[in-house]
């Protein structure tokens, strides 16, 4: 396999991980849980006016237990007030993580005005603790679209549901502090000594690339392909438009389906067109995935760059945090090798352009 002195480097949420940074939807779902029991704490401390956080009836049995009228309120509601209110003066985190997700997830529709997100709650209970929004909302999507009759209403109370959510995550996103890891100040430093040009496709919406800017060589070309929370265009949705399942929905002629679709999202700004612009004018590049998990989700333009006759090979970048674990080395390597074949869907390529993990470089 030859050498490219052209890179480029595609970042996901891991590298934000990498510097204990809490970016993940699971820590996102762990700050949800904790402002609704602040939320109800509120409500339940004299804000007696309806909270829009809450559907009708949690709002009229939080009503009822304010103006301590406890006769009136329905067992179930009393007691998953309760156990979150409990969370208000526990060890938050722990008692989240041994009773919240463990008893009461599962009862969250009872209570959230948002069904999409009590939905992503109950998923979460059901599922090894995993909090998929992108996933889960194509799945709502093309459940409630390719069902007959066609509910339109029902998409747009999805749509509704998954911005707030949106706005939830780039406000939880935009309070938190995001500082330099030197290891991967000097692993950039020295990166940038080794090659002519470096590419990035920053999938996160977050600052933390920024702050290694300086670092980076005099030909290096940033694409935030998910926009950023300093301009507050995140893109945010599904990105899988080979599925058959897509196709069935365009098919449908109706807009409501596609409004979350990264697809679409790309045409707002140019920069999705100038990435491939940039990479077409390579002879040759090499790609490096640092903290990506190749999901579907993004496959729209994981395909654009990992199917191109120049890109010559794929590293799939191991974790320095699992040096001494071979097994857990072994497996995520496997698991990113399976996320390029239902990328790229070609083996005999998957076998020719991946890295083998003993050749793979360790990222800090």
């Amino acid at each position: 396999m030859n050498s490219s002195k052209n890179y480029v480097l595609l970042i996901g949420n891991g590298f934000d991980i990498a510097h204990g940074h809490e970016t993940s939807y699971l820590d996102f779902a762990d700050y949800l849980l904790i402002q609704l029991s602040q939320r109800i704490f509120t409500h339940l401390s004299g804000a007696l006016a309806s909270n829009p956080y809450f559907d009708d009836r949690a709002n009229i049995n939080l009503r009822h237990i304010a103006l301590n009228k406890r006769n009136d309120v329905n067992q179930d509601f009393q007691d998953l007030f309760e156990a979150f209110l409990k969370s208000e003066t526990a060890n938050s985190h722990k008692y989240i993580h041994e009773v919240l997700i463990e008893k009461y997830l599962d009862k969250l529709q009872l209570i959230l005005a948002n069904k999409f997100m009590a939905g992503l709650f109950r998923n979460r209970s059901s599922s090894n603790n995993w909090f998929d929004i992108e996933n889960m909302y194509f799945k709502n999507v093309k459940d409630i679209a390719l069902r007959k009759p066609y509910q339109n209403q029902r998409l747009k109370n999805l749509n509704k549901d998954f911005n707030d959510l949106k706005t939830e995550l780039s406000d939880y996103l935009n309070n938190q502090n995001y500082s330099v890891n030197k290891e991967i100040h000097s692993y950039f430093g020295t990166l940038a000594k080794s090659i002519d040009s470096l590419t990035i496709i920053n999938f996160n919406y977050t600052p933390t690339l920024d702050n290694y800017q300086k670092l980076f060589p005099v030909d290096c070309e940033i694409f935030n392909i998910h926009g950023t929370l300093k301009k507050g265009n995140i893109i945010f949705g599904y990105g899988n438009d080979q599925n058959d399942e897509y196709r069935r929905i365009l098919e449908l002629e109706e807009d409501e389906p596609l409004k979350n679709f990264k697809t679409f999202e790309y045409l707002r700004d140019g920069v999705y067109s100038s990435l491939l612009e940039r990479i077409g004018n390579f002879s040759d590049y090499e790609v490096y995935v640092i903290g990506h998990s190749l999901a579907l989700t993004d496959k729209t333009i994981l395909e654009e760059v990992f199917s191109r006759k120049e890109c010559s090979s794929i590293n799939l970048l191991k974790r320095t945090d699992l040096k001494n674990e071979s097994n857990k080395i072994i497996e995520n390597f496997k698991k990113l090798s399976y996320a390029v074949a239902r990328v790229i869907e070609d083996d005999k390529i998957v076998r020719k352009i991946i890295v083998d993990q003993d050749r793979t470089m360790y990222f800090p």
